[in-house]
């Protein structure tokens, strides 16, 4: 609406009357005025402002923190095309992939070297393992019912949950040789402090479902990834967490990439599934044993 101030307003040589100025705003101290009420207290806005924003320096500190990202996407984006064009692989992303493990294996084995000081924990045996287990997620992903069992592990009895772990332990070992078996801290001892073991001398997998948290897909996937990787014949156990602890990431990126999230997906939480089946006669606590020389 315009504002025209108090006084006489002409109109083609004749002052015009008050019908002709009913639209226009005469107060110059109301110069706004609501066209339309909006009520906005149904609506809930949660706002997260960086407080930086509110400084000259923090504004420099935010540049700077933008800079850094866009050049380590830039380098990890060369590198990646460089590894994947000097050694035929499928694509960028590949390489780039490629690339990440190198970096995180780099990381893991400094960390590795420095509290354990073992030789085994080079970056070039992380590395490896790192690589094989992104080629074994693959491989185990390719089975629907395995992926789906894996992610919703209390949603399952124990009976299953067992039966599950086989299922997953024939496809990993590529037969049938391997057996597959559960036990809790009830078995007491050194073994109520694992959350699986590999038995060498029976050729047996065990997992323990009071340690081993199977409503949760990592803590799930990566024991079962850890134990079949001794059953396989690596009984370094630094390299086989690292292999473990990979595996559990690459099904968790697997999982979003596939539109699920991640985490825990069973419906049933892992506190009630341990009581419901905390006196099942599948667990076999009494002969569960592990490899001589493996740590927890």
């Amino acid at each position: 609406m315009a504002t025209i101030g108090l006084g006489d307003v002409t109109i083609g040589g004749s002052s015009a009357s008050t019908a002709a100025l009913s639209g226009l705003n005469r107060d110059s101290n109301l110069t706004q005025e609501a066209g339309q009420e909006i009520t906005t207290a149904a609506s809930d806005f949660e706002v997260t402002i960086d407080h930086r924003s509110f400084s000259k320096t923090g504004h420099e500190d935010m540049k700077d923190d933008f800079k850094v990202g866009l050049r380590l996407d830039r380098v990890l984006t060369s590198t990646g095309r460089v590894a994947a064009s000097a050694n035929g692989f499928d694509d960028l992303a590949e390489g780039i992939e490629r690339v990440e493990d190198g970096i995180d294996a780099t990381a893991s084995a400094g960390v590795n070297n420095i509290l354990l000081r073992g030789s085994d924990n080079d970056t070039s045996s992380i590395y490896s393992e790192y690589r094989r287990a992104a080629g074994d997620v693959e491989y185990m992903r390719e089975d629907g019912e395995i992926v789906t069992a894996m992610n919703n592990g209390t949603d399952y009895s124990a009976s299953e949950t067992r039966d599950n772990l086989q299922d997953f332990t024939n496809r990993y070992q590529g037969d049938e040789s391997t057996e597959a078996a559960l036990y809790n801290n009830e078995a007491g001892g050194d073994k109520a402090t694992y959350k699986g073991m590999y038995d060498e001398a029976g050729d047996r997998i065990y997992i323990n479902t009071d340690n081993t948290d199977i409503s949760d897909v990592n803590d799930y996937v990566g024991t079962a990834f850890h134990e079949n990787r001794h059953a396989d014949g690596d009984a370094n156990e630094n390299l086989t967490k690292s292999y473990g602890d990979r595996a559990a990431y690459r099904w968790d990126e697997s999982n979003k990439l596939e539109g699920s999230h991640t985490g825990g997906y069973s419906s049933t939480s892992v506190g009630k599934w341990r009581a419901d089946n905390q006196g099942s006669e599948v667990y076999d606590n009494a002969a569960a044993s592990r490899v001589e020389g493996e740590e927890p």
